[in-house]
């Protein structure tokens, strides 16, 4: 990505701008940020380049998917935002086990478990960069659930391809879960 940003172009930001019909309103650049760090940290894990799709994604995308589950966490304090990840059963179980680095047969507590850590590690590293402009936030235990279609405010939802399928990346200002 440091090519990219030679060349004074922010892939991921212009796809969440473009996906968040172009609003210009103060969660829209948070969420540019957040995405950012998402997108950097899931290709270190997965070791495999990660997209975000620019097709807009339809509440009713969610319910087609069959089994899901889902986790979320909210960072509290200057700045509310939720962050989380939905995905067909199949796929969050690999995004488990390669985040844990283990084999799982099917989407038990380890699993879950590996995904909200993976949220963890991440909101951390943002609240790490969202301090140095003086921004004080807390993190609140992280959420799951089975088969959610997700509701929050200013929700943005974004489908992110990878080699194995595709998942969503999901933030709201307010609990989704």
């Amino acid at each position: 990505s440091g090519r990219y940003r030679q060349c004074g172009l922010h892939p991921v930001r212009q796809a969440v701008r473009r996906l968040s019909g172009e609003r210009t309103d103060l969660e829209e650049t948070y969420y540019e940020e957040f995405m950012e760090l998402f997108m950097e940290e899931l290709m270190d894990f997965l070791k495999t380049p990660a997209v975000i799709s620019l097709e807009p994604v339809e509440k009713s995308a969610f319910s087609k998917m069959g089994k899901t589950h889902a986790a979320s966490q909210r960072l509290t304090g200057d700045l509310s935002i939720v962050t989380g990840i939905i995905g067909r059963d199949s796929y969050f179980l690999e995004l488990a086990k390669r985040y844990a680095q283990e084999e799982m047969d099917d989407i038990d507590d380890l699993a879950v478990d590996s995904i909200e850590e993976f949220l963890n590690v991440l909101n951390g590293g943002y609240m790490v960069r969202l301090a140095k402009r003086d921004l004080e936030t807390d993190l609140e235990t992280p959420r799951w659930g089975r088969n959610v279609v997700p509701h929050g405010s200013r929700q943005l939802a974004m489908r992110i391809c990878v080699d194995f399928g595709s998942f969503y990346a999901v933030l709201a200002t307010d609990e989704f879960i």
